[in-house]
């Protein structure tokens, strides 16, 4: 079930019902606020045999929806998206539907786009099927190229609310206390939510401020800024609960430290610089325990 996003949902029902359905969409907004997810039902609500706008539904397209096999929706979710994967969906892009009135592309993290393949898509927008609906996803809008911008109607997702990320990470079963704490860390994001939780269990016992040779290996095995941030907000987790129970002032600086690194994620700051930064703020405040 879709949770949050009312007025995106009001847009889009109107749209619908109007049968003014665009050719493409960007869908911008903080990373793990659920765009890529609305995307999802909002190519399942057009596709709806029974008009179900955002609401559950049975009918045989959205089961299809559902399972993941929908030969009508089509999602690129490519760490790197190159000029292979865009040619291959460009080629079918101008095929008529194979069961609904639409055909839809779901292009996330479409900013990871090579020029190479943004410069080959750029084509096929500019000459678009009248039955065929590009979503891209991206929390990078800069990175993509500015033709490719210029020619989707942008649709701005927010944070989600405190209650709202509550109950989609109630309806996944955490427990109430992890809910809260997490929440409290997550800027409004559902992904980095779910995150923060299954770091926090999964990986507590290795990521406790109990082993520099541990910290360092974990550091170095980080491929992704994602992962990097992930990781440090897990890390977070750990050295505040370190602070709560020591009140040592080491600590309260390693917070603003690794506060400081998932700020500089946000930007386009060399990822193995961080890195390193990160594990020398480790050694810091390990050494000083010895």
């Amino acid at each position: 079930m879709l949770i949050g996003h009312e007025r995106q949902k009001n847009i889009f029902k109107n749209i619908l019902l109007n049968n003014s359905l665009l050719n493409s969409y960007l869908f911008t907004g903080n990373e793990g606020v659920g765009k890529k997810f609305f995307a999802t039902e909002l190519a399942r609500s057009a596709l709806c045999k029974d008009d179900s706008f955002f609401e559950e539904c049975f009918c045989s397209s959205c089961r299809l929806a559902a399972s993941g096999n929908h030969p009508d929706i089509r999602i690129v979710d490519d760490e790197s998206i190159k000029i292979d994967s865009v040619r291959e969906f460009i080629a079918d892009a101008h095929i008529s539907p194979y069961y609904g009135k639409y055909k839809f592309y779901i292009i996330n993290n479409a900013h990871t786009m090579t020029r190479e393949a943004a410069n080959s898509f750029l084509k096929t927008l500019e000459e678009p099927s009248d039955t065929t609906v590009f979503i891209l996803v991206t929390h990078r809008q800069a990175k993509l190229l500015p033709t490719i911008r210029s020619r989707c109607v942008e649709m701005k997702f927010g944070r989600l609310t405190f209650d709202q990320l509550y109950n989609i990470l109630n309806n996944k079963g955490y427990n109430s206390d992890d809910i809260e704490k997490a929440i409290s860390l997550a800027s409004g994001s559902a992904a980095t939510s779910i995150n923060l939780l299954e770091g926090d269990l999964k990986l507590d016992n290795q990521r406790k401020m109990d082993s520099l040779e541990n910290l360092i290996y974990d550091v170095l095995s980080i491929k992704s800024r994602d992962d990097l941030k992930n990781y440090a907000f897990s890390l977070y987790i750990n050295v505040l609960d370190n602070y709560k129970n020591s009140y040592e002032q080491k600590f309260l600086y390693f917070l603003d430290d690794i506060l400081r690194v998932i700020k500089y994620l946000e930007y386009n700051v060399n990822l193995e610089m961080l890195k390193m930064s990160l594990i020398s703020k480790m050694g810091e405040v390990l050494r000083e325990e010895t």
